[in-house]
C-alpha cells in the first residue's frame, strides 16, 4: 500500500490518498510500478494528460484510459513518499503470452513513458489537484454523470435511480 497527502487550495488543506500497487520491481536499473489487469485487454496509449481527467469521453469507441490514470497516480504517490522516479507499467494478463506483448505505456506522438517525470508528472499533478479541489469545493454540487455506462457497476446507482 502506498499513501501520500496531496495539497489543495494553495497548500491550505491536503487530501490523503492511498493505493494498492500490485508490484514494484527494478528492471535494467529502472524502478517499475506494475499494475495487473485480468479483464479485457486495454489500451496502453494515451493522447494527453487532459484525456485522463476528461469528463466528456462518452462513447464506447473512445474510452477514458482509467488504467493509465491509476498507475500515474501510483507513480506520483510513490515519488512523494519514497523520493524515487518510477516507470508506470500495465500488464494485461490475457496478453502476457502473445508475441507482441508490451507493458509500456505510450503517449501518442511522443512514444514510451520510460520514467514518470516531466512533462507528464507536473501536468498530471496539476490536473489531479484541480480535480480534488473541485471534489472538495462545497460550492460545487455533485451531479449525475451523463455517461450511463459508468453506472453499470456503481454500488450507488439505486440512490440516484439509475
Amino acid at each position: 500500500m502506498i499513501h501520500s497527502k496531496i495539497p489543495i487550495q494553495g497548500g491550505k488543506q491536503s487530501v490523503n490518498l492511498k493505493g494498492f500497487i500490485d508490484r514494484v520491481d527494478k528492471k535494467n536499473g529502472i524502478i517499475r510500478i506494475a499494475d495487473y489487469k485480468t479483464g479485457s485487454s486495454g489500451n496502453l496509449l494515451f493522447d494527453s494528460v487532459d484525456e485522463l481527467f476528461s469528463k466528456t469521453i462518452k462513447s464506447q469507441s473512445k474510452k477514458k484510459p482509467r488504467h493509465i490514470l491509476q498507475v500515474f497516480l501510483y507513480s506520483l504517490l510513490l515519488e512523494q513518499e519514497e523520493k524515487v522516479k518510477a516507470k508506470p507499467t500495465i500488464f494485461y494478463v490475457k496478453n502476457i503470452f502473445k508475441e507482441d506483448f508490451s507493458s509500456t505505456i505510450s503517449h501518442k506522438g511522443e512514444g514510451a513513458v520510460e520514467v514518470f517525470e516531466d512533462p507528464y508528472k507536473s501536468d498530471f499533478a496539476e490536473k489531479l489537484t484541480t480535480c480534488l479541489e473541485e471534489i472538495f469545493d462545497e460550492n460545487i454540487p455533485f451531479t449525475q454523470t451523463e455517461n450511463i455506462n459508468s453506472c453499470e457497476w456503481c454500488p450507488f446507482k439505486k440512490i440516484c435511480k439509475r
